[in-house]
């Protein structure tokens, strides 16, 4: 019978011990802080060279937009806008009536506060919140009173009649020249014609861009005016309700 071959015993061979690795030498600590000091320049000088750049593109561009019609337009809108805001207050004040910022931002379509500082109707200081429209283009109709093209966004706010303290617009035409103000024997004037009126309950408008809403000659921009004005739509108000008894709901 053939039997195979006893297995030999091969001895393992002893694997060499590894090699032990030098210890890396680590530079100087003086030589560690110079090449962190000029890492650093490296970096300051590439942002230095950055935000130079950036600078001289927005110079560049700041000084081409004077010769934008678009920036030009804008500019004009809120310089006239800011010269119809100052006109009201002035004429408010000359008038004995307190004027002042509604709020810190132009989030209600209100620009003007305007205050009487006694009683009017019966009520004690009463006030309105007034939306200025400045524009060189206002229109005269038929029988003298006044038209002007307001955009829709603000004549939505204004016709609405349930705000806590009413809304005014009023609307300052400038004269097309240009003439702000004029120097005359008795004094400085300003140039301009202002007229108010309150656009609360009106229907809602299909435009999609303006409204056309006519302004009283007679609602002036004077002390007469501005305390009808107040003594009007300044007042108390009675709060509406239902037709039916709610207790008789329950």
């Amino acid at each position: 019978m053939h039997r195979p071959p006893a297995a030999r015993h091969v001895p393992l061979r002893a694997l060499p011990a590894p090699a032990r690795r030098s210890p890396r030498t680590r530079p100087h600590r003086a030589d560690r802080s110079r090449r962190t000091r000029a890492l650093v320049r490296r970096c300051w000088s590439r942002r230095s060279r950055v935000r130079l750049s950036d600078l001289a593109v927005s110079l560049h561009a700041r000084s081409r937009s004077g010769d934008d019609p678009r920036v030009r337009t804008q500019d004009k809108n809120l310089l006239q806008g800011d010269f119809g805001e100052a006109w009201l207050e002035a004429v408010a004040a000359g008038c004995g009536i307190l004027h002042g910022r509604p709020t810190s931002l132009d989030l209600q379509k209100a620009d003007v506060f305007l205050s009487y500082p006694g009683e009017l109707n019966g009520t004690r200081s009463p006030s309105v919140l007034v939306q200025v429209k400045t524009t060189d283009g206002v229109r005269k109709t038929a029988n003298g009173d006044f038209s002007y093209d307001l955009d829709v966004d603000t004549y939505e706010v204004l016709r609405q009649s349930n705000h806590s303290i009413r809304r005014i617009l009023a609307v300052i035409g400038l004269s097309k020249d240009g003439e702000r103000i004029r120097l005359g024997r008795d004094g400085t004037l300003l140039v301009g014609h202002g007229v108010w009126v309150s656009l609360e309950g009106r229907p809602a408008t299909i435009n999609r861009q303006t409204q056309v809403v006519c302004l009283p000659a007679k609602n002036a921009l004077d002390e007469d005016g501005l305390k009808r004005m107040l003594g009007t739509f300044g007042v108390r108000t009675s709060t509406p309700v239902p037709d039916f008894n709610v207790w008789d709901q329950l």
